[in-house]
């Protein structure tokens, strides 16, 4: 791995066409399929490993991308309805992990970084105004099921109430930021008044870690979380019981952790199976993204992602800088998050990946 990671650009280029033409040419699977769809399949195969190998940066998205093609082609030794799911969701990590690496070369400098938090604080801004309209009954662009226009269910341009939450709360760190401040209470009104406990837990537990990481005073922080927790309590809202029941996500985290996972809890069983195993319970999603992880991707797969989640720690202690306490504060509320959501397979994972990248850039312009 080393080696490869020593070679020049125009060796890696030229290994990777070597690879490529191989595979292409004299390349075969044992499959079901026609074998011109199989020299199609095993020629994505190739590009994904060569990307992988010589292209993503990051050792552990770069490992984690091979184990995601490893299983998926082991899949393919199997029904098409579960070649099909792993072939999908493999393209779709593959493409994720692109975004990655793109933005990631593209970014020069740190005021890049901030021109993309600028970015984000605008469409942040649009949605809350849109947001606060529906507050008032005023719809614009399209109409909800009649029974869901009222003031309590306001999404702005998202699908639900969870989706609008976590957005926010994942949004609300790019305004810790100086002549942004002032539309940080306008972002906890509407997102109370979305009524997604675990975007409002996760933003209490990120905002505390950034004022105790900023401030160093666990005395604030633990202020904080009383205060954020007893504002949600007086509410008093009909919801508050999903809270602590967890919308009854709890039945399907056993099932899921005690019947599905030990099956193949070493290797998983494979991108996008979940979606295949429950199919006649019409569940695509675990709700956990960390126990999803588990059952397709096994715990090499969780290995992995721990990994990379253990060298961001690292990074933030040792290379602290404000922005990077802010960045990191972002991803902080994302990671908690997951434990409760899916967000990761929707728009939200696209808004965590580009707060990867721009952590992986602010820390290692505080190197030099």
């Amino acid at each position: 791995m080393k080696s490869i990671l020593l070679m020049t650009k125009e060796n890696k280029i030229e290994v990777g066409v070597f690879i490529i033409l191989i595979v292409g040419v004299l390349g075969f699977y044992p499959s079901s399929l026609s074998v011109r769809l199989v020299k199609q399949i095993m020629l994505e195969w190739a590009v994904i490993a060569f990307v992988a190998l010589f292209f993503i940066k990051p050792f552990w998205m770069k490992l984690f991308l091979l184990w995601s093609l490893t299983l998926t082609i082991w899949n393919y030794t199997q029904s098409k309805e579960i070649a099909k799911a792993s072939y999908f969701t493999t393209m779709t990590v593959f493409f994720s992990f692109i975004v990655f690496q793109v933005i990631y070369c593209k970014i020069k400098d740190r005021k890049v970084i901030y021109k993309i938090l600028d970015f984000f604080c605008i469409v942040t801004i649009i949605q809350l105004t849109m947001m606060y309209l529906q507050m008032f009954g005023v719809w614009l662009f399209f109409t909800p099921k009649l029974e869901l226009t009222h003031s309590s269910y306001i999404v702005g341009f998202l699908d639900n109430t969870n989706t609008s939450g976590i957005f926010l709360a994942l949004m609300l760190p790019a305004f810790f930021r100086k002549n942004w401040y002032y539309i940080i209470p306008f972002i906890i009104v509407a997102l109370v008044k979305t009524h997604c406990f675990a975007a409002i837990l996760s933003l209490v537990a990120g905002v505390s870690f950034y004022l105790w990481f900023i401030l160093k005073s666990y005395r604030i922080s633990i202020f904080s979380i009383l205060i954020l927790l007893a504002v949600i309590y007086f509410l008093k809202y009909e919801g508050f019981e999903k809270l602590l029941t967890f919308n009854k996500r709890i039945p399907l985290w056993k099932a899921v952790f005690n019947e599905l996972i030990p099956i193949h809890w070493v290797h998983g069983w494979g991108p996008g199976q979940f979606r295949v195993i429950v199919s006649k319970a019409k569940k695509a999603y675990v709700h956990n993204e960390y126990l999803q992880l588990w059952l397709e991707y096994g715990v090499i797969g969780v290995g992995i992602v721990l990994g990379y989640i253990t060298s961001l720690f690292t990074k933030i202690y040792k290379h602290k800088t404000y922005l990077s306490t802010i960045l990191f504060t972002a991803i902080l509320i994302g990671l908690i998050n997951a434990f409760v959501n899916f967000y990761m397979h929707l728009t939200a994972g696209i808004i965590m990946i580009i707060y990867f990248v721009l952590f992986e850039k602010e820390t290692e312009y505080a190197k030099t």
